[in-house]
C-alpha cells in the first residue's frame, strides 16, 4: 500500500509539473498556430501535449523517420506543437532559401540550447545578430585560400595514417568505418583549428579524444529525447552529472592550449621571431592564430571568446565532415560502377602510387570525383536539420505566412 501511495504521489507530482510548465506556454502556443496560414497543415496531437508523446524516448533513426514521413504527408510544409515546444518545418527548397539568406533571421532555434554548455555563444550557437556578424568577420580570414593551402600537408598526413589503419582490415570481412573517420576528421580539424595535434588515431588512450566522443553521444541522446531537451527536465537525468565533468574536462584542454600559445606568441614578438616548431620551422597560420590577433570593438578577444570559436570550430567541423565522408563512402559502395570511374580518375591525376600526397592544383582535375561528392551532399546532408527563431512575420511564399 505504501509503495502504491508513493508511486501515485511520484505520478502526481510529475503530472503537475508538465502541466503548469506546458499551461504557462500554451496559450501563446495555440494561439500563434492558430495564427498561421492555414495553407500550412500538420499532424494533431493531444490536448497539452501535442506530438510530444511520441518523442519522449525515441530511437533517433525513428525520430528522423517520423519528421520525414511527417514532411511528405504535409507537401513539406508542416506546423505542429509538442508540449511547450512549437515549430514550422519546412523543407521547400525556396522556403530554405528566403529564410536562410534573411538577415533577420540569424537567431538560432531552442534546438542548439542542449550544445551550449559547452560551445557557449561560438559562431554555431550564438542568437545575438550582432555578436553573429563580428564573430563571422573575424573569422572570415581564416578560410582563405592561402591558409587552407597551408593545411594541405596536414590532410596528406593524417590521411596515410588512416590508410595505414584500414590496410588491417584489407581483405577482411565488413566493418563499421565510420569511427575510423570520426578520428581522422577529429585530427585534421583540430590541428588547423588549434595547431596542436592530439593522435585521435594512434593514442586510443587519449582523455581529450574520448572525452570529446562520449560527449558528443550525450549530447546526441538529449538532442532526441523531449523531455530532456528542457533544462528542467535535464538537471534530473543521470547524463547531466557526467555531462558537467566532460564539459570542464574539454574546456581545460582547451584553455590550456589557448594559454599558451598567446605566452609563446607574446614571447617571440618581444624576441622578434616567428612562432616556430621544435626544428625551427615556422608553424602554419591555425584558428587559433588568427583568434589570437584579432580584435572586436578595439579589444582583445579574451581566452573564453576564443575557447568558444575553437569549440564550435572543432565539433562543427569534425562532426559534419565526418558525415559527409561517411555517406560518400556508402554511396560509392552501394555504386561500385561509379566507385571505378573515381578510381580511374585519381590514379589519372595522382598516378598509380598510393602514397603520393595530393596538392591543392591537383583537387581542380577532379572533374567525376566532385560531381560525385556533391551529389552525396544533395541526397545526405550533413545537417539535416537547421533551425531558426523568428521574431517577426515573413511571407515564406505567395499566400503563405508565418505569424
Amino acid at each position: 500500500m505504501f509503495l502504491l501511495l508513493f508511486a501515485v504521489i511520484i505520478s502526481s507530482t510529475f503530472v503537475s509539473l508538465i502541466y503548469f510548465k506546458v499551461k504557462n506556454n500554451f496559450h501563446g502556443v495555440k494561439d500563434t498556430i492558430e495564427s498561421e496560414s492555414r495553407e500550412i497543415h500538420g499532424p494533431k496531437g493531444y490536448p497539452l501535449v501535442g506530438k510530444g508523446l511520441e518523442f519522449i524516448f525515441p530511437d533517433s533513426v525513428e525520430t528522423f523517420k517520423k519528421i520525414i514521413d511527417y514532411t511528405q504527408k504535409w507537401d513539406y510544409r508542416i506546423r505542429a506543437y509538442a508540449a511547450w515546444h512549437r515549430f514550422v518545418l519546412v523543407a521547400v527548397p525556396e522556403d530554405i532559401e528566403m529564410i536562410m539568406t534573411d538577415q533577420r533571421f540569424l537567431e538560432k532555434s531552442e534546438d542548439y540550447n542542449a550544445m551550449r554548455d559547452w560551445l557557449q555563444d561560438g559562431l554555431l550557437t550564438v542568437s545575438k545578430k550582432s555578436k553573429w556578424q563580428k564573430r563571422r568577420k573575424i573569422l572570415t580570414p581564416a578560410f582563405h585560400f592561402s591558409i587552407l593551402e597551408e593545411f594541405v600537408q596536414v590532410m596528406n598526413q593524417q590521411a596515410s595514417v588512416l590508410t595505414n589503419i584500414l590496410k588491417k582490415h584489407a581483405g577482411g570481412e565488413g566493418f563499421d568505418i565510420s569511427h575510423y573517420i570520426s578520428l581522422y576528421t577529429m585530427d585534421v580539424i583540430c590541428e588547423t583549428s588549434m595547431g596542436t595535434k592530439i593522435n585521435a588515431q594512434t593514442d586510443v588512450n587519449s582523455e581529450y579524444v574520448k572525452a570529446v566522443v562520449e560527449l558528443s553521444s550525450i549530447l546526441h541522446w538529449r538532442q532526441h529525447h523531449f523531455l530532456a531537451r528542457d533544462n528542467w527536465f535535464w538537471k534530473w537525468t543521470n547524463n547531466r552529472k557526467r555531462h558537467d565533468h566532460l564539459v570542464k574536462k574539454i574546456h581545460s584542454h582547451t584553455d590550456n592550449i589557448i594559454e599558451a600559445r598567446r605566452i609563446e606568441k607574446q614571447k617571440n614578438t618581444l624576441n622578434g621571431v616567428p612562432v616556430a616548431d621544435d626544428l625551427g620551422i615556422k608553424k602554419r597560420t591555425a584558428l587559433l592564430d588568427i583568434l589570437l590577433d584579432s580584435t572586436i570593438d578595439g579589444a582583445k578577444l579574451s581566452n573564453e571568446d576564443i575557447r568558444e570559436e575553437t569549440d564550435n570550430f572543432m565539433f562543427a567541423g569534425h562532426d559534419t565532415t565526418t558525415s559527409a565522408i561517411n555517406f560518400l563512402l556508402y554511396n560509392l559502395a552501394k555504386n561500385p560502377e561509379i566507385q571505378q570511374k573515381v578510381y580511374e580518375e585519381i590514379v589519372e591525376v595522382l598516378g598509380s602510387d598510393p602514397l603520393k600526397p595530393f596538392s591543392v592544383n591537383d583537387l581542380s582535375n577532379f572533374k567525376y570525383f566532385e560531381l560525385v561528392l556533391k551529389e552525396s551532399l544533395r541526397l545526405y546532408s550533413p545537417v539535416p536539420i537547421i533551425g531558426r527563431y523568428l521574431r517577426e512575420d515573413v511571407e515564406i511564399s505567395k499566400n503563405i505566412k508565418l505569424t
